[in-house]
């Protein structure tokens, strides 16, 4: 296949698969499964602004690309970020108040269980642990529960700016940068863990989001490779789901040794990792280095044997081959991402072949894109134990990935399409944000009718009275 056909084709796909989310949440047609775009109709209001962003966004962005397009990235400096970041947190930490998110399942309950009393659970131990020192000292005066959601959403507002960061470091010029950070910062994922949240997930939220960040700045020469590469050895300390970003730390850790004046740095940098990674499992074990032991903890903590698989973690062959595994995969990856998910598996794609026929190293695609893979093969593969109706939360701080890629793959496919360019971006901003109307306050909504569409795997049997409910939160990684 010729390099202009790959590209056309790759355009008709996520062109096509943009309009036809846009056509999802419009219409909103009864599907197999519809928790993935539904509840945009519950206030006729946001119907007609869903479809006034539909029409008049890509223009009107076309027109804002134009004018930024060749137009250099203004400097980067420390005030500018502090201001940033004041920012987003005196938006977010008041909003993760005032607006928590509904309960779906038993996870959130029992994490705050476990912050009220002070127990530590391994799957999510370091995160745990700070949070119990951070609100210990304000009791009784203040709730554990309202302290953690204000500290969501002090991270949440990291997360953004750390995106923002990002998209800067990726992009080509301001055109560019606004798009991805845009993209970025919109996605579902990011946005509903950024605030209202009192569980594990605003942990890899921001360390993911800083991991990117820090990355991007050691390749390119003004940041020691030691900040990235202590958060990838220490991340599944913090909840063990960050596993999944080591493939992108060992990314990053050979492309430092093989530039021959970053080596010195790069030696550095992984000895301090490591370090760091013994030392992470003092507060579990009271051993540094004690890995086997700490890792033997969160295994019996976990509640693998209640899944479909009585042996693993993820789904057994028969439940993931299932027409109903589909269906489940599907909508969540709309719910979480439907934007950045979908431009990585078709822009995606494209760059991936691109390279590959040109043999070409871009270090930023393959520490993005393998992280992004990793996030979808676990988004697939994962299994929740109750139906991902309730449990979709363990798959939003994938969004961290297949944003950043995603809107990357977006705009490099967009470097090629000289017409188009403002109007597919447009297109693709428009749907994240009617995706937020539909989505951001209504997880909680028509939840029975979506449970017989979307049937939990598990059913967990009820508490005793008297007793605490089963826990099924971080049943596997």
């Amino acid at each position: 296949m010729s390099v202009s056909l790959g590209w056309a084709l790759a355009g008709v796909l996520l062109t096509g698969g943009l309009l036809a989310q846009l056509a999802l949440h419009l219409f909103e047609p009864v599907l197999p499964v519809t928790w993935g775009y539904a509840h945009l109709s519950r206030h006729p209001e946001r119907v007609w602004i869903a479809a006034f962003l539909t029409i008049a966004l890509p223009p009107t962005y076309a027109i804002v690309w134009r004018r930024l397009q060749g137009v250099p990235l203004a400097p980067c400096t420390r005030a500018r970020v502090a201001m940033a970041l004041a920012a987003a947190v005196a938006v977010l930490a008041p909003l993760s108040v005032w607006a928590p998110m509904p309960f779906l399942s038993i996870d959130p309950a029992v994490f705050q269980v476990w912050l009220m009393r002070g127990e530590i659970n391994q799957r999510s131990d370091l995160w745990l642990r700070l949070l119990v020192l951070v609100t210990r000292p304000l009791m009784p005066a203040v709730e554990p529960v309202r302290t953690a959601y204000v500290v969501a959403g002090v991270l949440g507002g990291v997360t953004m700016v750390a995106l923002v960061g990002s998209a800067r470091r990726l992009a080509r010029d301001r055109a560019e940068a606004l798009t991805m950070a845009l993209l970025a910062c919109t996605a579902f994922g990011v946005v509903r863990m950024s605030f209202g949240v009192v569980d594990s997930y605003p942990a890899p939220l921001v360390l993911m989001a800083l991991f990117f960040w820090t990355a991007l700045r050691a390749l390119d020469g003004d940041a020691h490779p030691v900040w990235p590469l202590v958060i990838g050895a220490t991340g599944t300390f913090w909840y063990i789901g960050l596993v999944l970003i080591l493939p992108a730390t060992l990314v990053l850790l050979v492309e430092e040794l093989r530039r021959p004046t970053h080596r010195g740095r790069a030696v550095v940098g992984a000895s301090i990792a490591a370090a760091a990674a013994g030392l992470a499992t003092v507060p579990a074990t009271g051993r540094p280095f004690a890995f086997g032991d700490f890792f033997a903890a969160a295994a019996e903590q976990s509640a693998v044997t209640l899944g479909t698989s009585p042996t693993s973690s993820l789904h057994s062959l028969e439940a993931l081959l299932s027409r109903q595994r589909l269906y489940d995969v599907v909508n969540t990856c709309m719910m979480v991402d439907g934007v950045g998910i979908l431009c990585s598996l078709t822009a995606g794609t494209w760059l991936a072949a691109r390279l590959l026929r040109h043999r070409t190293w871009d270090v930023r695609a393959v520490m993005l894109g393998a992280t992004a893979a990793a996030q979808l093969v676990y988004l697939a593969t994962f299994d929740t134990l109750l139906s991902p109706v309730t449990q979709w939360d363990p798959f939003a701080p994938a969004s961290i990935a297949t944003a950043l890629f995603g809107g990357w793959t977006l705009v490099r496919w967009l470097r090629r399409a000289r017409h188009l360019q403002g109007w597919v971006a447009g297109l693709a901003l428009a749907l994240a944000l009617v995706h937020l109307l539909a989505r951001l306050d209504a997880t909680h909504l028509d939840l029975e009718r979506h449970e017989v569409e979307s049937p939990a795997t598990l059913i967990v049997p009820q508490a005793e009275p008297g007793k605490e409910p089963m826990a099924t939160h971080g049943a596997g990684c």
